[in-house]
Formats: structure tokens, C-alpha cells, sequence
């Protein structure tokens, strides 16, 4: 009896293993279908304000990963470790090889189902205005490639650079583009005069820059520069 406790005394060392480390966890950034998603959006939203003495590493300047971060270390609403955060030491440096590869790296401009689209939605209706000081770039008068040109900078929510963003270096490229003005069979036509009949007065924060005196042209090109219908740049009306 004394040699077999004397074996389980020994092997008990290698029964129970000790857990992986913060740092090997596997990554995971919350997506909508996840209580994760909207306990770190209510965190960035409300929380930090109403809690402050709970969550104080979380403020204005807090990115989306530090709100979900705080909440995975806290163990709140299955929550793991989110992706894409950097040690300041790291992040200056990956910021720096950014923006020199930026003039090459391929455009995209995000879609409904990928997590830059609703981020960018987020952005343009909601976070400017409750995280002014978070995105100064991005005012009520921004277009939709500037919202996700903001959160592509800094490297958010899997943002691409965004086609048809009208950049300083950029403008004299854009002015150049054929033109053409959208005519009934084609989705922009429809999608133009949705913005035109509905959509300024059902979402008016989604095109700022469009009112109820706006002409066509003008609403075909929010749609153009936000890449949406297929529109091309509308034509100049010829009287």
C-alpha cells in the first residue's frame, strides 16, 4: 500500500496541468450574434460613464478591444481575449509600417456582413458623437469612406482602405473618373431614388451631406463615394 500511494504521489505532479498563459490564449473579437459584442458595446456606451470606479482602465480614448479586454479579464459575459491589440512599445512601430505600405494596400469598402461595416455604421451614427475626442476626424459632414478611413488608420474592426476615399493626394484622381448618370434598369437608379423618396428621412445620419433640396446628382454621388449600387460618378447636368 505504502509504494502505491508513494506512485500517485509522484504522478500527481502531471495529472493536473497548469492553464494557458494570457498571453497563449487563443484571440477572439466579439461579433453582433455574441452577448460579448453588446456587453462591450454598453461598455464603450454607457458603462464606463454610469461605472466608472468599475471598469476605470476603460475611457473616452479606449478602443473597442480595451472595453472587451476589461471585460474578458473580468470573466463578464464569455468574453475572450480580443485580437489586434498591441503593446504601446509594438504599436508605434506597426503604425509607422502601416501607413508607408498604406498607398499600395488594396481598397475595399467594407458590406453589411463584415464586422468594418458595422463598425463604421456604429461610427457614423453613434461614436463620433459620444467619442468626439476618439475620432476628431470624423464630423457630421464625413462620407462613409471617411468613417472607415478613420477606423482603418487605426486599425480597427478589420477595416480596409476604402475605395473611392476622396484624400488630398487622392481628389485630381476621383475628378478624372468617367461619369455617368444612373437611368431606371440599373440598381443605382433605384438606390439613388430610395435616398431621394425615403432614406434622408428614415436615416438622415447615413448621408448628412443630403437634405430634401439636394438635386439627383447629388444623391447618386453619396452613393458613389460610399460605394454602394454599383453607382458610378454622376455627370455634370447640362442646361
Amino acid at each position: 500500500m505504502a509504494n502505491e500511494r508513494d506512485s500517485r504521489a509522484r504522478k500527481a505532479p502531471d495529472v493536473k496541468k497548469p492553464k494557458m498563459g494570457a498571453e497563449e490564449e487563443e484571440c477572439h473579437t466579439a461579433v453582433p450574434d455574441e452577448d460579448c459584442f453588446w456587453a462591450t458595446k454598453w461598455l464603450m456606451d454607457e458603462g464606463r460613464i454610469k461605472h466608472p470606479d468599475a471598469y476605470p482602465e476603460v475611457t473616452a480614448e479606449s478602443t473597442w478591444e480595451d472595453a472587451q479586454r476589461a471585460l474578458w479579464k473580468s470573466g463578464k459575459n464569455e468574453c475572450k481575449k480580443p485580437c489586434k491589440e498591441e503593446p504601446e512599445e509594438i504599436s508605434g512601430k506597426a503604425g509607422t509600417a502601416k501607413k508607408a505600405e498604406g498607398k499600395e494596400e488594396e481598397c475595399h469598402t467594407s458590406v453589411p456582413h463584415e464586422d468594418c461595416y458595422h463598425a463604421t455604421k456604429w461610427l457614423m451614427d453613434e461614436g463620433r458623437i459620444k467619442h468626439p475626442d476618439a475620432y476628431p476626424d470624423v464630423t457630421a459632414e464625413s462620407s462613409w469612406e471617411d468613417a472607415q478611413h478613420a477606423l482603418w488608420k487605426r486599425g480597427k474592426s478589420g477595416c480596409k482602405k476604402p475605395c473611392n476615399h476622396e484624400s488630398e493626394t487622392e481628389t485630381e484622381e476621383v475628378d478624372q473618373e468617367e461619369c455617368h448618370n444612373a437611368v431606371p434598369h440599373e440598381d443605382c437608379y433605384y438606390g439613388t431614388k430610395w435616398l431621394m423618396e425615403e432614406g434622408i428621412q428614415k436615416n438622415p445620419e447615413w448621408f448628412p451631406e443630403i437634405t430634401p433640396d439636394s438635386p439627383w446628382a447629388d444623391a447618386q454621388k453619396a452613393l458613389w463615394k460610399r460605394g454602394k449600387n454599383g453607382c458610378m460618378k454622376p455627370c455634370p447636368v447640362t442646361k
